[in-house]
């Protein structure tokens, strides 16, 4: 779902302004050794090993960021992480 943006969910960020998917993020933050991510505006991929910060959920109309590698994915909103994706690197083990 879509959550609010309140700085404690991850533990690693990177940008990618004009090549953000999906596949990206996974291959990043797994690489690195986290199980769990999120993304924002678009263009940000953030890393975690823990998601129990994530509380404050929103309408997922608020994530309709398309990411800037792929206008078919979402990648967040304006001060909005989404972590539909979460699964993806929970199970990418």
């Amino acid at each position: 779902g879509c959550i609010y943006d309140t700085g404690l969910f991850y533990s690693n960020i990177i940008d990618n302004e004009f090549n953000m998917t999906i596949e990206f993020c996974v291959s990043y933050c797994s690489n690195i050794g986290y199980y769990f991510m999120a993304f924002y505006n678009g263009i940000e991929c953030l890393c975690s090993g823990d998601y129990s910060n994530l509380t404050s959920f929103s309408d997922n109309k608020n994530c309709n960021h398309n990411c800037s590698g792929n206008s078919n994915q979402i990648c967040g909103g304006n001060s909005m992480y989404l972590t539909n994706y979460l699964e993806i690197l929970c199970n990418y083990y």
